[in-house]
């Protein structure tokens, strides 16, 4: 048993001295109870009794008591001794003044000496009560910690310890056994520590701590990837990084208590730098950015030097911390950077792109809502048209409606980081546009950056391209392209039709060498010569040839081709085929001749069958006045077969009209007015009217003397339809009498005329000369088509 277990007096762990009469009297009373035969203790002798049973013998009793009584004696004496030494142990406890306490396996406090009260601030009635309650020490969780891993490992922990009477302790808390293995409890002792024991205590610390300081200094100047020294006072090294070693190729022999200003050939010698140095030693400053340029192997290093002095210990010689940063590629970079940035300002002012950077915008439920523009470049403004935007919200400030999918996808840049492209229309600026969107800054500030370009004309360019290749394509018409060589380059289906050859066949040959004959190589050449001065080619009819060799007639358009520059680079030709068309008109030119060889036969048989009837009759003047009709009549017809019996124009219908008495000249007739082209019937009625009305003057009127004239002169007016107006007037003849009775010219003129013209005419007998006014409809008389 420990000692320590009976410290206290009325411990219940020891017997009591005065226990041991009544005991000893139990035994003496079972003695001889056993002696007169009633003993508990059986024999364990195998004889029978001489009863017949196996109850011993008075012998064996006896001496069975015997020994029970010795070792009753024996028990007794240990015990008086065991109480001895309780008490001397207590009386040697009391006397030393140690401070000790025990503590179950419950950490319950069984007993404790006087002086742990004053450490550990205990109460007098502590004993039974769990340590951590009892114990109101800031400690005591740390010593029932300390008091289980005493338990559990089966050996003493020791800690230091300042208790409440202010003074140091050494606290061992000794795990106590029985005879078996298990501690049954923890006896802690305080031992006072002494001065010079602390102060040495502590200074092991210190240079341990001292030693751990500097060997984790050291490994942190070894590993560091930037070149560091450390200098004593005078400014010698006494060490240098790893990394030192490598940035100026040096070894620790020709570094290590040298001084600073002598390594690498006396480089680091700076009067600057010895200036700064020596302001660092007595703390007044410290080196921050000391720029050196060092001309290494590779090229001039720009390396900023830092120093400090280190935090010593009194009475330690002061050190200096020199680090060297090689900022070289950072200043390359910064002015890579501004160079980037001049070149990017210059690119973003200049670009026709509209640029801008924007800053999204939410509504409460995380939905995409408007937008901010933090910049714009100044082709922003000519590519949708709003101004003034820096800081404004589109939606909001603008009151621009963007359609919501724009806002969407922007959204969408801003949270992925994926960038865009796409074309689009924007019904709120009414435009096509090409975006190029993309993300700028951090995603959290939801930024993205829009080069976008107004694409509307050219999509509408894109359309009408469309459209014309659509047209091109389904056209019955030949469309080519040539370049200024005269090579195909495109050959539609309307020109695999009528010249027989595929495009795969065309293109890329000479268009001259497939389509044009021979005898009409010039054209070709004049009409390339013309295209590449820049000028036109009027639409013209020729002759081209089919691939089998066969000849057809053709309308031929040619219009130059340019580039985006203006630059003319080649030609477009549209050829018809007008086979067809010739051949109606040359059919139609026989049929108008043989119709005009037979009207004027017709009229040259009247004109005979008249003579032969009036021969001798005294109506020679009528007969004339007859055939001039016929006459008249014949040269309008003559103008309509020039013209194809399609129309005549005015100015040749009333020239002819009043040719034959005026003469080809025209010298006393004036005829003025647009040109228009009449119809058949139109051209026969004004032709006959205008011959009577040239009859009349030259019998009674303006030409029946050689100074009068005839002015003729018409005109188209808007009131409010267009209306045609001729008007005959004669000036410089005899005076004029009115008639007694209308003849047959002027009925003719009046009635007939009208009739056919589905118009007025008006005739006057004016004194200075005869006045005729002719109005109708334009639409009456004007051959159709015809502007």
């Amino acid at each position: 048993m420990s000692v320590a277990s009976d410290i206290s007096e009325g411990s219940d762990r020891g017997p009591s001295p005065r226990a041991e009469p009544a005991a000893s009297a139990a035994t003496l009373e079972a003695s001889q109870n056993a002696s007169w035969g009633e003993s508990p203790v059986r024999s364990t002798s195998s004889e029978p009794s001489a009863a017949g049973n196996n109850e011993p013998d008075a012998h064996d009793l006896r001496a069975a008591n015997e020994r029970l009584l010795a070792m009753i004696q024996e028990l007794h004496a240990r015990n008086d001794e065991l109480a001895r030494a309780n008490s001397e142990l207590n009386s040697l406890i009391a006397a030393t003044g140690i401070a000790a306490l025990y503590l179950d396996r419950e950490l319950r406090i069984r007993c404790c000496t006087p002086p742990v009260a004053g450490i550990l601030g205990l109460e007098p009635a502590c004993t039974g009560q769990r340590f951590a309650d009892a114990v109101p020490h800031p400690e005591a969780a740390n010593l029932v910690l300390d008091a289980r891993q005493a338990l559990r490992a089966r050996t003493a922990v020791e800690r230091e310890l300042t208790g409440d009477d202010g003074r140091s302790y050494r606290v061992r808390l000794q795990p106590g056994r029985t005879g078996g293995h298990d501690a049954e409890g923890v006896a802690l002792t305080f031992v006072e520590t002494s001065e010079p024991e602390r102060n040495d205590r502590g200074a092991r610390a210190l240079n341990a701590q001292l030693q751990a300081g500097k060997a984790f200094a050291d490994s942190i100047i070894a590993t560091v990837r930037e070149p560091m020294l450390v200098l004593d006072g005078d400014l010698r090294v006494v060490t240098a990084s790893r990394a030192f070693y490598r940035a100026f190729k040096t070894t620790p022999e020709s570094t290590l208590q040298e001084m600073l200003y002598d390594l690498d050939g006396r480089r680091w010698d700076l009067p600057e730098l010895r200036r700064l140095l020596e302001e660092v030693l007595p703390e007044r400053t410290t080196i921050e950015a000391f720029e050196v340029r060092y001309a290494s192997a590779v090229g001039e290093r720009i390396l900023l030097l830092n120093a400090r002095r280190l935090r010593q210990q009194p009475g330690l010689e002061p050190l200096i911390l020199l680090a060297f940063e090689d900022v070289t590629e950072r200043v390359q970079a910064r002015a890579a950077l501004a160079t980037s940035e001049t070149k990017y300002r210059a690119l973003f002012e200049s670009i026709d792109a509209g640029f801008c950077i924007i800053e999204m915008l939410y509504d409460a439920a995380a939905k995409p809502a408007d937008l901010r523009f933090l910049e714009v470049n100044p082709a922003f403004t000519r590519n949708n048209g709003l101004s003034d935007v820096v800081g404004k919200t589109l939606r909001g400030d603008l009151g621009v409606d963007l359609e919501q999918s724009w806002f969407d996808a922007y959204s969408s840049v801003a949270q992925t980081g994926e960038p865009i492209r796409f074309q689009q229309y924007s019904r709120a600026f009414r435009r096509w546009f090409d975006l190029n969107v993309f993300r700028v800054d951090l995603p959290a500030l939801r930024r993205v950056a829009v080069l976008f370009t107004d694409i509307t004309e050219r999509k509408r360019s894109d359309r009408a391209v469309t459209r014309l290749a659509s047209i091109v394509d389904s056209s019955d018409d030949a469309i080519v392209s040539k370049d200024l060589e005269g090579i195909v380059t495109s050959w539609n289906n309307g020109a695999e039709a009528m010249f027989g050859y595929t495009a795969a066949e065309a293109i890329g040959q000479s268009i001259a060498s497939l389509i044009i004959p021979p005898d009409r190589q010039d054209e070709e050449d004049e009409i390339l010569g013309r295209i590449r001065r820049g000028g036109s080619v009027d639409h013209f009819e020729t002759v081209r040839r089919h691939k089998d060799g066969t000849r057809l007639d053709v309308s031929v358009t040619i219009s130059p081709l340019r580039d985006r520059h203006g630059r003319v680079i080649g030609a477009s030709k549209i050829a018809r085929d007008i086979g067809e068309r010739k051949r109606h008109e040359r059919h139609r030119e026989l049929l108008i001749q043989e119709l005009n060889h037979r009207v004027k036969n017709t009229l040259a048989s009247v004109q005979a069958l008249a003579a032969q009837t009036f021969r001798g009759s005294g109506m020679r003047d009528a007969v004339a006045n007859f055939e001039a009709r016929l006459l008249a009549m014949s040269r309008a017809h003559d103008v309509l077969t020039r013209e194809s019996w399609q129309g005549a124009a005015i100015r040749e219908v009333v020239g002819d009209a009043v040719a034959a008495w005026v003469g080809k000249s025209g010298g006393r007739a004036t005829v003025d007015g647009p040109e228009i082209r009449l119809r058949p019937a139109m051209a026969i009625a004004l032709a006959m009217a205008l011959h009577e009305l040239a009859t009349n003057a030259v019998k009674y009127g303006a030409l029946s003397n050689k100074q009068g004239k005839v002015n003729i002169q018409w005109s188209v007016s808007d009131d409010p339809k267009p209306c045609f107006r001729l008007r005959w007037l004669e000036h410089g003849g005899p005076p004029v009498h009115a008639p007694g009775r209308r003849g047959f010219g002027s009925r003719l003129i009046e009635y007939a005329l009208a009739r056919d013209l589905g118009g007025t005419v008006e005739l006057s007998f004016n004194q200075a000369g005869v006045e005729c006014r002719i109005e109708t409809p334009l639409e009456e008389i004007r051959e159709a088509d015809t502007v």
